[in-house]
């Protein structure tokens, strides 16, 4: 699977204001749900941790904070927009690298305790591939934990841009397999995760509701959380076409808001899993921090 390619900010500029609309929004539902995992996963002292999709680096300092100066954490994040802020936060256990959680080959056999990955594995076009991989790079007996969204129900964005996207002249613009999601149901995550060879697997199905008090306020959110990159897929020349399915899709969500506002009723799977493995071959010895000359 090869990485996502990342935007052209000069065909596609950013709003100014997106890191600061994505903290807001990681501060209040991601990071939350990643210092519950972190607990789930019993990270602590001494631990040598790997973090995909780290984003900004909230959830970074915490789980730094928790493996202690005699641990490592080290963040790996697909977007450099996300490492500009993120490098701001390293310290001497804490740093950070741009990179794809689809190609771990930089990375020996059994160097990290514990995994985590969060609001990503719906990302991930071949998932089974990826978790192998994750469970190559786990030390035996070590940890992963995930957090995505289920399949179903779909969140109302989602829904009303399914339906804007099929009719014409949307349809024209096909949108790009790593914009597509691929979220799955509790069960195939319980059966992805015992196909890639992981042990103890626990996944627990979680009510996560959303309220937004308007269709702006929602689509806001998904494009904050996708970083930017909701529907961008679509021309903005000789005709605004995201403009123009934004505004149908707030059409849409109008009419589906109710007294109090948009609701979204969704699911969101936590999974901890085990490698359980004898220990791998051995391979270069792996460290997180640089040794001073």
């Amino acid at each position: 699977m090869s990485a996502a390619p990342e935007p052209d900010t000069d065909a596609l500029p950013l709003p100014p204001d997106l890191g600061g609309r994505f903290e807001q929004l990681v501060t209040d539902r991601q990071l939350k749900a990643g210092r519950a995992l972190a607990q789930a996963m019993a990270i602590g002292e001494g631990d040598s941790v790997l973090e995909l999709g780290s984003g900004t680096g909230l959830l970074s300092g915490h789980l730094a904070d928790r493996v202690g100066m005699r641990g490592d954490v080290l963040g790996l994040d697909p977007s450099p927009y996300h490492m500009a802020i993120a490098y701001q936060r390293s310290r001497p256990n804490l740093r950070f690298q741009v990179g794809s959680p689809a190609d771990l080959s930089r990375f020996p056999n059994g160097c990290f305790h514990a995994i985590t990955a969060i609001g990503l594995l719906h990302t991930w076009p071949e998932p089974l591939s990826t978790l192998q991989a994750l469970r190559r790079v786990l030390k035996p007996g070590g940890r992963l934990g995930l957090v995505t969204h289920a399949a179903q129900p779909l969140h109302p964005v989602a829904l009303a841009a399914q339906a804007v996207l099929q009719r014409p002249p949307y349809a024209a613009c096909p949108m790009p397999p790593e914009d597509a999601d691929h979220a799955v149901s509790a069960p195939d995550l319980v059966a992805l995760l015992r196909e890639a060879g992981f042990a103890d697997v626990q996944v627990e199905a979680q009510v996560d509701a959303m309220r937004y008090a308007t269709p702006q306020a929602a689509i806001a959110h998904v494009d904050a959380a996708s970083w930017g990159r909701f529907l961008r897929h679509l021309p903005s020349k000789p005709v605004d076409l995201r403009a123009a399915a934004l505004a149908e899709i707030a059409v849409a969500l109008s009419i589906a808001r109710g007294p109090d506002g948009l609701v979204h009723e969704g699911l969101r799977l936590v999974a901890v899993a085990h490698q359980a493995e004898s220990p791998a071959p051995p391979s270069p010895p792996h460290r997180l921090r640089e040794e001073p000359p």
